[in-house]
């Protein structure tokens, strides 16, 4: 039986007072519906509520119905069931497809009825801008060549026009600066950008700067806060939203907190047990290069342990608190993109990894209820978008599912005699 059934949980409508929530769903109209229903669990039992043909087009049947919320839960399952074709069999839709059977419980749509994203979002047009590479508004602010190693060599400063050197990567400096986006806005607002997402700026030896060494200073590459402020004012005169990027999950080797190569007055982690940030990270012994790298193995990004007081208190917990802070006059940034958030918690996994999405959420949202929080994952994200921690993610999996799909087929048609 080749047929769609498609149901966007965008548009469901819930009424909290009521404890209900409308949904609808539309089928192609080649397949004939006899019967169908919304499926909930008011109160963990399951509830068959019958569903509607409202009206027709030229290509779909379009059904409506409300089942009743889950008054004793946060989240409220659902999904449909139905009877179709001459037989009369039974089909199910949830988030996994059409199947013939009962969909597994975690399987189904999901709705918070108390879930509400930032008013302003469904009206932005988002640009993400690298800042290194955008343009080099002031040349005088440029990492030279030489000025510090990172990793071992020499960090290397490139003309704007030369080509990237792939042997280089994150040592090799084009001079992109704050001050080069402010100089750009009116070009930005004429594609018709209202929102800006900047990959990090904080303090970072690197050129993608994921690898902090201070989250309460803006990079003095990019221009430090005087450039930041006047960043801000020119989006503000614009009416145009920002969202910054932050790495949560690791800091750079050369963070004081960690302090690898001894360049810090205070005695970072790296440097022994007497070290007040000592437990900011994970070590496996007593060699201090058996910490514990992102991945693993990258080194250049130890993990923060988040089982450490330390590290929830100045991410999240205190009021001069790293999420809090950039929220605040007069910086006031729309929102934070968390990098690879599914990864953070505490010790080297990920151990309580939705507690602090959620603890994230909290304090952010105590700073600013309208601030944006949008979680890096590189697959399918549901587990996080529940209503009690993002507001949204990154949709790496919904944008290459399909192109790892179209690849492979391509690939295969061209094999194909």
């Amino acid at each position: 039986m080749n047929y769609l059934a498609l149901h966007s949980p965008l548009d469901l409508h819930c009424d909290i007072a009521q404890l209900k929530a409308q949904v609808s769903l539309r089928i192609t109209k080649e397949i004939q519906i006899h019967a169908l229903w919304v499926r909930s669990e008011p109160d963990n039992e399951e509830v068959l509520y019958p569903m509607h043909l409202t009206h027709k087009d030229a290509h779909w049947h379009y059904w409506q119905g409300e089942f009743k919320l889950n008054e004793a839960e946060v989240l409220s399952l659902y999904c449909f069931k139905y009877l179709a074709g001459e037989t009369k069999q039974q089909y199910w839709l949830s988030s996994a497809g059409i199947s013939s059977y009962f969909p597994d419980r975690h399987k189904h749509f999901v709705v918070n009825p108390h879930f509400k994203a930032p008013s302003w979002l469904y009206e932005q047009v988002f640009y993400q801008i690298f800042p290194e590479r955008f343009c080099d508004g002031n040349p005088d602010n440029n990492v030279k060549a030489g000025e510090y190693l990172y990793v071992d060599k020499p960090v290397v400063a490139k003309a704007w026009h030369e080509l990237p050197d792939r042997t280089q990567g994150q040592r090799e400096f084009f001079g992109g600066d704050l001050e080069g986006i402010l100089q750009k806005l009116d070009y930005l607002q004429d594609l018709g950008v209202t929102a800006l997402y900047l990959t990090p700026i904080f303090s970072s030896p690197s050129s993608h700067k994921y690898d902090t060494t201070d989250y309460y200073q803006i990079d003095p590459h990019f221009g430090g806060e005087g450039a930041f402020l006047s960043l801000r004012e020119g989006l503000r005169a614009r009416a145009m939203r920002l969202i910054l990027d932050i790495a949560v999950n690791h800091t750079s080797e050369r963070h004081p907190w960690f302090d690898r190569y001894g360049e810090h007055q205070n005695l970072g982690a790296y440097r022994g047990h007497g070290s007040p940030t000592r437990d900011y990270y994970s070590f496996h012994n007593d060699d201090p290069e058996s910490y514990h790298g992102w991945l693993g193995f990258v080194k250049t990004l130890p993990v923060l342990n988040y089982g450490s007081e330390g590290v929830r208190k100045v991410m999240y917990q205190s009021d001069e608190a790293i999420l809090r802070y950039w929220l605040r006059k007069p910086y006031e940034i729309d929102g934070w993109r968390l990098d690879v958030i599914h990864m953070l918690g505490e010790g080297t996994g990920a151990k309580d990894n939705h507690h602090y999405v959620r603890e994230f959420r909290r304090v952010v949202k105590a700073e600013n209820p309208e601030a944006y929080l949008l979680g890096e994952h590189t697959f399918e994200a549901s587990t996080w978008l529940k209503g009690d921690e993002e507001d949204a993610a990154m949709n790496y999996f919904g944008f290459m599912h399909p192109m790892w799909s179209l690849f492979c087929w391509g690939r295969s048609s061209l094999a194909s005699p």
